[in-house]
């Protein structure tokens, strides 16, 4: 959602990767793409992988803006 990122944590994993423009105080404008950042897994296979993105979904976090992380735990 648009507006200004207020504090964003990522996951610590080697095998983790969060690509994104985002950092603290970052604007979001109404007119963005809507994917602004993206969390890939690294496993030995898609279990593994599976397992890895939902540590990884625990441990990112964004406040002031609206995100999708809740459904993607799901």
């Amino acid at each position: 959602s648009p507006g200004i990122v207020g504090k964003i944590t990522t996951p610590s994993s080697d095998e983790v990767r969060f690509d994104t423009f985002l950092k603290d105080g970052a604007a979001v404008p109404p007119f963005h793409d809507s994917m602004v950042g993206k969390l890939i897994a690294f496993g030995e296979d898609r279990k593994d992988a599976l397992k890895k993105i939902s540590r990884a979904l625990d441990e990112l976090q964004i406040t002031n803006i609206a995100t999708t992380i809740s459904l993607h735990k799901k």
